[in-house]
């Protein structure tokens, strides 16, 4: 593990300031299995600073690519939610740039593959570039053919000998995870055709403030994008934002589509997305301190309602065996003497313990046989979608916690 990064990864200015330290924690996604529970366990500092010169978020300690995403448990298609958004941004690319059996699209960081099956049905070729091993056998199954590496200059390389240039490339919730921006564009300026487009979408740190997602910290988050940084990121390069959206999906998401300069003519939503981030002062010092002040509020309030509830007599599990879950969990303390299991309809996850305080991943079966009182929804962005998969735990006098943005029960 590096030491602490105060030099900023897209300026490389020595400007990076602290504002939150969530603390010594292991890594969100690495849930322990049970023949590992005695094992040691790595911990790292988990802080994040902005930056005073071109205003880029970051963590200010790096764990290394390979203990992070070399073995991956998240799943893109477990999610009804989120398989269906997948799929919807690969058709919704067909019919923007007239996508057609001769086009190439790449999906980096490509998971299960559950992207790329949207073009499938246009007869468009596809390609994953997907560092985890453990996923590929399930993009196989999937009809994707997928590299399995980083992605960045060599890669691209690599890629571009074998199968030729891509007329779209896109990285969704993966450009985060970068930590040398500066290679990865490169990668993606070397593998992207004359008139093609990029397309990056990321967790938005203005929607972070927003909501005081502070949970969306984890190791994996190295960066956390606002569109002006990102801008003189890719300008660097010559290459220039076309077209930004700010999307509800995942409690906020910013989209961007990416040209080279002069290739394709920017649109009127970056300029107003620019001008809305300068009237918010985001990214600004003053918003990430709201951010930290925020998420030492939900601390106090969510460990004194549990606390309060168990006093009377009250029992608790989770739902979501998410990594926003485990930064919660791992910031408040929260071990199984609070919540009894986690549910999580991923296969992949059962079985196993979440990292640190070892409360069981177990299947949402498990909420029908125990029944507990209360079910604290760590993957509060699926919301809507898990009260609705859990109807009979409502109509049997279960209540839901949401924590974030502020702490309520349903």
């Amino acid at each position: 593990m590096a030491g602490a990064q105060t030099r900023c990864m897209s300026c490389r200015a020595e400007a990076v300031e602290e504002f939150l330290d969530i603390g010594t924690i292991p890594v969100a996604n690495n849930f322990v299995p049970a023949d590992k529970l005695d094992s040691p366990e790595p911990a790292y500092p988990l802080r994040v600073g902005y930056c005073h010169n071109c205003k880029h978020c970051q963590l200010l300690d790096m764990v290394s690519p390979t203990e992070l995403f070399d073995d991956y448990t998240y799943l893109s298609g477990v999610s009804d939610t989120i398989s269906e958004y997948l799929r919807g941004i690969a058709s919704g690319l067909v019919g923007r740039y007239s996508l057609g059996p001769d086009d190439l699209a790449v999906d980096i960081g490509s998971n299960d593959g559950t992207l790329l099956t949207g073009y499938l049905a246009h007869n468009i070729k596809v390609l994953g570039v997907e560092p985890a091993k453990n996923l590929l056998e399930l993009s196989s199954a999937a009809g994707i053919e997928t590299v399995c590496d980083y992605f960045g200059l060599e890669t691209a390389r690599d890629v571009l000998k074998q199968y030729g240039k891509a007329s779209v490339i896109t990285s969704i919730n993966n450009f985060a995870h970068v930590p040398d921006p500066h290679d990865f564009v490169q990668g993606v300026d070397v593998l992207l055709k004359e008139g093609g487009v990029f397309i990056v979408e990321i967790h938005y740190l203005m929607k972070m403030v927003q909501d005081g997602a502070f949970d969306t910290i984890y190791h994996e988050h190295m960066s956390y994008w606002g569109l002006t940084p990102m801008i003189a990121l890719f300008e660097q390069y010559e290459m220039q934002a076309i077209r930004a959206e700010v999307l509800d999906i995942h409690h906020g998401q910013l989209r961007v589509y990416v040209s080279r300069k002069g290739e394709l003519e920017p649109d009127e939503t970056v300029g107003a997305t620019v001008n809305r981030e300068r009237e918010l002062g985001i990214p600004g010092w003053e918003t990430c301190s709201k951010l930290a002040n925020n998420a030492y509020n939900v601390r106090t309030e969510l460990l004194s309602l549990m606390d309060k509830l168990i006093d009377q007599g009250a029992t608790m599990a989770g739902y979501g065996a998410t990594a926003k879950g485990n930064t919660l969990l791992s910031f408040l303390g929260v071990g199984p003497d609070k919540l009894k299991f986690i549910a999580d309809r991923n296969p992949i996850k059962q079985g196993t313990y979440t990292p640190g305080h070892h409360i069981p991943v177990v299947s949402p079966d498990r909420i029908a046989t125990d029944k507990p009182d209360y079910l604290l929804i760590l993957a509060w962005n699926l919301t809507d979608e898990i009260v609705r998969e859990q109807s009979d735990f409502l109509d049997q006098g279960g209540r839901f916690i949401v924590p974030i943005p502020h702490v309520r029960i349903l």
